[in-house]
């Protein structure tokens, strides 16, 4: 069942929308637009990132538990990223300091695996 009720009017003003928007955006320098969508990505391809992968596991592995457990540990661990391109903090680096790869902005890989690992973990020896 769709929200809008396949409404045609909805889908020309979204299509208005987005292209007033693009036209807008389009306007702006493409250093500013880039400037504008780091700190953005930084925090979201973490999870965009975790949700391609959690969809590519096989179904007893991917669970509704399993994906909010990983996407919520990608989203804490990607917080560090998101604030470092606002600048050098001393209380971020500190943190990163004992994640690993975070020097890399890779800081929510090895949590988000270990993460999807633990609450597997029953599955995978209780098969053995």
């Amino acid at each position: 069942k769709s929200v809008f009720n396949n409404s045609s009017r909805v889908y020309t003003l979204t299509v208005i929308i987005c292209c007033v928007l693009g036209v807008l955006i389009g306007q702006f320098d493409v250093h500013y637009i880039i400037q504008v969508a780091v700190p953005t990505l930084m925090f979201i391809y973490p999870i965009i990132i975790a949700l391609i992968f959690l969809n590519l596991a096989p179904e007893n592995l991917g669970t509704p538990k399993v994906f909010r457990a990983v996407i919520l540990v990608a989203f804490i661990f990607s917080i560090p990223d998101f604030i470092g391109v606002f600048g050098e903090f001393e209380n971020v680096r500190a943190i990163t300091e004992y994640i690993p790869f975070a020097d890399y902005n890779l800081g929510w890989v090895l949590p988000s695996m270990l993460t999807f690992g633990l609450i597997n973990a029953k599955k995978f020896f209780a098969n053995s």
